[in-house]
């Protein structure tokens, strides 16, 4: 039951992010593309970065593509990062770390692109 309405929650999320392209660095085609994969066979390894602040990459990526540009996310951007990290956190829950650990290496660029760190902002909570 609880698989059952991750997924129901993940379609809600994701219907909610189609009326959208980006969160600025984030392309939500990507994201979306990425959630509605059937490609789960291989779960790809994570690595922590600790440099440059320290940030999260698919263990065969080693480049550092991240813009040093800092972007003041105003409040209803800060609310569709909530969902994309809500539905990061669903995938999860679900089991589906393939798409989890796909996800969360292509949210960092918005992640790091805050001006302001995130946990010090309404969606402290959902970045965690």
């Amino acid at each position: 039951e609880i698989v059952a309405r991750s997924n129901d929650a993940i379609s809600i999320g994701l219907s909610c992010l189609r009326a959208h392209t980006a969160i600025g660095p984030l392309s939500l085609v990507q994201f979306y593309n990425i959630a509605q994969s059937e490609d789960n066979i291989l779960s790809p390894q994570l690595k922590w970065i600790s440099s440059d602040g320290g940030y999260a990459a698919l263990q065969d990526d080693d480049s550092n593509h991240f813009s040093k540009t800092k972007i003041t996310y105003n409040e209803n951007t800060l609310d569709l990062l909530a969902i994309v990290f809500a539905l990061i956190k669903l995938f999860f829950l679900a089991g589906n770390m393939a798409v989890a650990k796909r996800l969360i290496a292509l949210t960092e660029s918005a992640r790091r692109a805050s001006k302001i760190s995130l946990h010090e902002t309404s969606i402290r909570n959902e970045n965690a």
